[in-house]
């Protein structure tokens, strides 16, 4: 990892709001997995969502509830699309 990213994830990880850590993610270029464990508010877990790859958010459906992802329909709306696209699902499988 680069300097730049790098430093990245050390301020988010010790941001001390959401507001403050949804901000510094909306920069980063890291794995959502890398984040997910600081992650302690709805509104950086929906950013977190919306970073996962084409499998993650299927395999994660349980976490997202739990973590009040899906209380949004917009969040609804995005992870249903995500999960319905069969040529986003097509080109995940043949790899």
């Amino acid at each position: 990892m680069d300097p730049p990213k790098f430093q990245a994830l050390i301020a988010y990880r010790q941001a001390e709001t959401a507001e403050a850590r949804a901000l510094i993610m909306g920069e980063l270029s890291v794995r959502w997995d890398l984040l997910a464990d600081t992650a302690q508010a709805p509104l950086v877990r929906k950013a977190i969502a919306r970073q996962m790859g084409p499998q993650a958010p299927r395999m994660n459906l349980n976490t997202l509830l739990r973590h009040e992802v899906l209380n949004d329909q917009q969040m609804v709306d995005y992870v249903t699309d995500r999960i319905a696209d069969a040529d986003h699902q097509r080109r995940v499988i043949s790899t």
